[in-house]
């Protein structure tokens, strides 16, 4: 089942003689034990020099918060990271990741820079609390802020600045790391029912001061925060149940705008749901936009600073049974994209799902009101009054990693499963919308970033049979969507990683239990081994691979006596043996 590999191909022999000085300070988790058995014990050491960093680690979640979950695939913001047999880890725009490790008695955040080099940015003692599994970046990755020992911290991810204690002044803490946010002007964060706005930001953040909220009765404060990307005002919401909930703005200086008066039946951001998020913010913080709920959904938007609240979805641009959005985001010129179809028209009835759906744009023209434009257009209906239900049955939707173009998870009620695709860049001209070539029987998909392509794997039925197809999805260039066929694999084929650099990536795969490791060139998909194979011996590629600052990927293979052979590889079949430091491990992705 798997893509045949020509023999040529797979014979070519690496060079085992000669071993390639690293000029990389390329951080190496290596594991203790014998070479047939792992201890469980891990220390980190440098490539280069051999000078052991840290000793008897082991790598904790470090969780990314604060991110919608439709731009998990983004190049341009924090991601998390996607590599099945480590911890949940952050990667950085431009380069670079954070981890979060015990040592000892000690918990430590750590960063693995662009250059591959290593960083610890903040130490706390596990006996004060530790450092928490959530960490908020700025959006441009030069900063972070983190709780640790009943503290909130500002690191910098410049290397300029030492990390700066928030809250020193306030004594100890309970911090929600759930509601950590943090952008270029500001940071926030939650203890208990209290706000905390820390001026300066990631530009060198100041010391936090509480901001004064108006609670009504009985009213508490939810722990999801919508900061703006580009601008200090956030969106907060105060709760006295599920159905009675108000939203407030808090502006620069603590200035609060008060954007429902009433309680009314609001949802939670949803800054992590598939369908999400149901309240927004635009970069600039000059609008704000947010879903109610009740015997139907409504949208309304409103420009900060004492605009009107604007009701969206009326008559008579969009129809009455309109009933179910969610995927805000502000775009362009503070434009505002949502999804909206209907529950009735479509049959699909759950949360989870939206049905008769389209995706539409709305810009707040001072002088001639809102004006709406329907992007994705499967009604056929481009300009109002939308009078037709869309075509899509949503489960869930991303962003692909340049931002040009959403991608559809479709689920109809009869018929397979499928991709859709449609570019975001095109209002106010006609949208284009066109479905990718990849149907499947199965509800089993993911999504991986691959440079400026995404890999995607999917299961589908061929006859009586289930297979793993896997797919490359190149970047938008205009001409529509395409997809690189990268072959049918046996059904338990599973994606393990996915590591890129400019136009080439690898994928680790296992396939029935064993490791397959494959070199993509990202403009054509073909597909090669990354190692070739000595006479006589068969080196298994079954850990965590990373390409270095200088694009060229680093590896260790297993070989049969359990011992670890280091590579650094060019292009398949270009490979060296490097001089390692470690008998056993694994190169630490950034």
């Amino acid at each position: 089942m798997r893509p045949f590999l020509p023999t040529a191909i797979a014979s070519i022999l690496f060079s085992t003689a000669a071993f390639l000085p690293s000029a990389s300070a390329q951080v190496i988790v290596r594991e203790r034990g014998t070479d047939t058995q792992n201890s469980g014990a891990m220390d980190l050491v440098q490539l280069q020099g051999g000078q052991t960093l840290l000793q008897n680690v082991e790598l904790l979640d470090c969780t990314l918060t604060g991110f919608a979950r439709k731009d998990r695939l983004r190049l341009n913001l924090p991601r998390p990271g996607q590599t099945a047999d480590l911890p949940d880890h952050v990667l950085l725009p431009g380069g670079g990741s954070l981890w979060r490790v015990s040592e000892g008695l000690d918990e430590v955040l750590l960063q693995i820079t662009r250059q591959g080099s290593l960083r610890t940015l903040l130490r706390t003692p596990a006996a004060n609390g530790g450092i928490a599994s959530r960490v908020s970046v700025a959006p441009d990755g030069e900063a972070a802020i983190v709780s640790a020992g009943r503290a909130v911290w500002c690191v910098d991810l410049t290397g300029e600045r030492e990390a700066t204690c928030l809250t020193e002044h306030l004594g100890s803490l309970s911090i929600s790391s759930r509601s950590l946010r943090l952008n270029a002007h500001t940071g926030y964060f939650i203890s208990g029912d209290r706000l905390y706005r820390c001026p300066a930001g990631a530009t060198g953040a100041d010391r936090a001061v509480s901001v004064p909220l108006p609670f009504g009765p009985n009213e508490e404060l939810t722990q999801e925060l919508v900061l703006a990307s580009e601008s200090p005002t956030v969106l907060v919401t105060l709760e006295h149940d599920e159905n009675s909930r108000r939203l407030i703005a808090v502006h620069a200086g603590g200035d609060l705008e008060i954007l429902t008066p009433l309680p009314e039946a609001l949802p939670l951001p949803g800054l992590g749901h598939d369908l999400g998020p149901f309240t927004a913010i635009s970069p600039d913080g000059s609008h704000a936009a947010w879903r109610t709920e009740g015997a139907s959904e409504e949208l309304y938007i409103t420009c900060l600073n004492g605009g009107p609240v604007q009701h969206v979805t009326t008559l008579p641009e969009y129809p009455a049974y309109l009933d179910n959005i969610g995927v805000l985001a502000f775009g362009i010129s503070n434009r505002l994209c949502f999804f909206a179809g209907d529950r009735v028209i479509s049959g699909i009835t759950g949360a989870e799902q939206m049905g008769a759906a389209d995706m539409y744009a709305v810009s707040v023209d001072p002088s001639c009101g809102l004006q709406s434009r329907n992007v994705s257009g499967t009604s056929g209906s481009f300009t109002p009054p939308f009078a037709l239900p869309g075509q899509m049955a949503l489960e869930a939707t991303f962003l692909d990693p340049l931002g040009e173009r959403f991608f559809v998870e479709q689920e109809p009620l009869e018929g397979p499963e499928f991709i859709s695709t449609f570019a975001i860049n095109a209002f106010p001209g006609q949208g284009s919308y066109g479905s990718v070539d990849m149907l499947v029987h199965h509800d089993d998909f993911e999504y991986y970033t691959a440079g400026t392509a995404i890999l995607v794997y999917t299961e589908r039925e061929q006859g009586s049979t289930d297979i793993v197809h896997l797919s490359l999805i190149p970047a938008h260039d205009g001409n529509g969507p395409q997809t690189i066929d990268l072959g049918n694999w046996h059904p338990s084929t599973r994606v393990e990683q996915v590591a890129f650099s400019g136009t080439n990536a690898c994928v680790r795969l296992s396939v029935e239990g064993e490791p397959v490791a494959l070199w993509i060139d990202l403009l054509s998909g073909e597909l090669l081994p990354i190692l070739p194979m000595t006479v006589g011996q068969t080196l298994e590629i079954g850990s965590p691979l990373t390409f270095d600052h200088v694009g060229q990927l680093l590896l260790g293979a297993r070989r049969p006596n359990g011992r670890s052979g280091w590579f650094k590889v060019a292009a398949p079949g270009a490979a060296r043996s490097l001089s390692v430091p470690a008998r056993r491990g694994f190169f630490l992705p950034y």
